[in-house]
This record gives C-alpha cells, sequence and structure tokens, in this order.
C-alpha cells in the first residue's frame, strides 16, 4: 500500500477541487447527501479498475445516486442484528427505570446504558470492517439483491480476512480526515469528507481482495 498515492491521486485531477466541493455540497443534504456520497464513493473504487485509472466524477448521475442507495440499504442489512440487540437492552433498561430505584437498580440502569452504547460502537466498528467486502460483492453485479447472498458476503470476508484488518486501519484513517471539517464551524466538512470519501475509494481500489462467485 502507497498511503502517500492515495492522496496524491485526488490533486493529480484538473478540477479536483471542483468535483470535492460539489459533492461536499451534496453531501450536507440530511440523508439523500450521505446515500449520494456512498455512491460517489463507489464511483471512484469502480473507476480504479479501468485502463485509465482514477477519476473524481463531477456531475451527478441517478447511477450514482442509486449505487449509494442499495449501499446504504446494504449497510443497514448487516447493521439489522446490533440494532436488535441494542433495542432489546434498551427495553430491559427501561423496565428497570420503572422500578424501585435503588442502589441495585441504579447500577443496572447505568449497566444497561453503557452496553447499548457498546453494541453501537460494536456494529459500527463491524460494518466498517465488511463495507469493503460488501463493495467488492456489489461490483460484481450491482443488484440489491448481492447483499442478501449471505454466504457469499461470508466467505469474502474470510478469504480476505487479513487483508480486510490492515484496511481496517485506513478505514479509521479516512474518518479522522473526514472528521477534521469540524474544526473549521462545520464547514470544513464540505471539503474534508468528500476528501476523506476519496481517499478510501482510491485505498479500496488498490487492495489486492479476493473475490468470491
Amino acid at each position: 500500500m502507497n498511503i502517500k498515492s492515495y492522496f496524491t491521486e485526488i490533486w493529480q485531477e484538473k478540477y479536483w477541487w471542483k468535483s470535492i466541493l460539489l459533492t461536499g455540497i451534496i453531501a450536507m443534504i440530511p440523508i439523500v447527501g450521505w446515500i449520494y456520497l456512498l455512491g460517489w464513493l463507489f464511483e471512484i473504487y469502480r473507476w480504479n479498475h479501468t485502463p485509465k485509472g482514477t477519476h473524481l466524477p463531477f456531475l451527478p448521475t441517478f447511477d450514482i445516486f442509486k449505487n449509494g442507495l442499495f449501499l446504504t440499504i446494504g449497510l443497514l442489512i448487516y447493521a439489522i442484528p446490533f440494532l436488535l440487540l441494542a433495542a432489546m437492552i434498551s427495553g430491559l433498561r427501561g423496565v428497570f427505570t420503572l422500578a424501585d430505584m435503588n442502589w441495585l437498580t441504579v447500577l443496572l440502569v447505568k449497566l444497561f446504558s453503557f452496553l447499548v452504547k457498546l453494541t453501537l460502537l460494536t456494529g459500527i466498528l463491524a460494518l466498517m470492517f465488511v463495507f469493503p467486502a460488501l463493495i467488492i460483492v456489489y461490483e460484481q453485479d450491482t443488484q440489491i439483491g448481492d447483499f442478501f447472498k449471505i454466504n457469499r458476503i461470508i466467505r469474502s470476508v474470510a478469504q480476505n480476512i487479513q487483508t480486510l484488518s490492515t484496511f481496517f486501519v485506513l478505514s479509521i484513517l479516512a474518518v479522522f480526515i473526514g472528521s477534521i471539517g469540524g474544526s473549521f464551524l462545520m464547514i470544513g466538512f464540505i471539503f474534508t469528507v468528500p476528501f476523506a470519501a476519496a481517499f478510501y475509494a482510491n485505498a479500496l481500489g488498490d487492495l489486492n481482495l479476493i473475490t468470491v462467485s
């Protein structure tokens, strides 16, 4: 992996800042913007496999939004177990909240609150880990049904476990890059979030992931 190149490839585009700016503005739209950002990320990753190499999408297209929507649905599918577990624990917390408050119930309420947060955090980290596998499986047919091929996803993760573990560190770096914009009165997110997405896509496109059919 050449981490430096994942940054420089973005700057090699003649009008890279226009693409970043436009995507950042779209990404500020609640829900819709983040769906588009996922599709934009996927488009960069897919173009990494073409003879022309890396390219930053500029004009928004329906395909970008559609791919982002399908990827969002795919992430939600794999988030369901964590969301259900968090809901169950939250329900137990609510039961003890209604009971007579003594030192034991207070302790249990705090414990369940911690477990809810821990479950959600674990879910986020797990999704970050399997997201590359979801992308490489989805790229083959670009159909929403690809995400329901659970065995295929599991085999993809299993066969790429070492590579995905290494890439997980780059995922954390991408999240850090995206969060830097918060230091500039939120407006910085317009630049740092899409830049982080492009960095992530370039890095993912450089991985030698085993494709499971």
